[in-house]
């Protein structure tokens, strides 16, 4: 499965969904950060660790607006800021968005031997 990100797809019928900020090593997983209030969790993922954001319906209804994406950006490059000097990480494209935590699985595990 491709990656598609909020512009590239409807999302009007997603009550919720996942962010993906970034990829980072494993020694991060497990753990929980808030940035600006803003709540990111490391999931386990093999030997990565998957930074993600869960979203509220409000968060997907506006997902690709150019507020929403603004706001995504800053909070994705303090999370970045912040952790680079713990681990190392690759951010994602800013509006990352998967409908379902088993649709990000999919995609990672499809992407993960690359």
């Amino acid at each position: 499965m491709k990656t598609q990100y909020a512009e590239q797809r409807a999302l009007r019928d997603v009550r919720r969904g996942v962010a993906l900020l970034g990829v980072a090593e494993e020694s991060l997983a497990g753990r929980r950060f808030s940035v600006e209030g803003v709540r990111v969790e490391a999931l386990a993922f093999r030997d990565l660790a998957l930074l993600i954001r869960p979203l509220r319906a409000a968060d997907v209804a506006h997902a690709g607006e150019a507020a929403w994406m603004a706001h995504a950006g800053h909070v994705q490059r303090r999370l970045c800021d912040r952790l680079a000097v713990k681990a190392a990480l690759l951010p994602a494209k800013t509006g990352t968005i998967f409908a379902s935590s088993s649709e990000l699985d999919a995609a990672a595990r499809q992407s993960h031997g690359r």
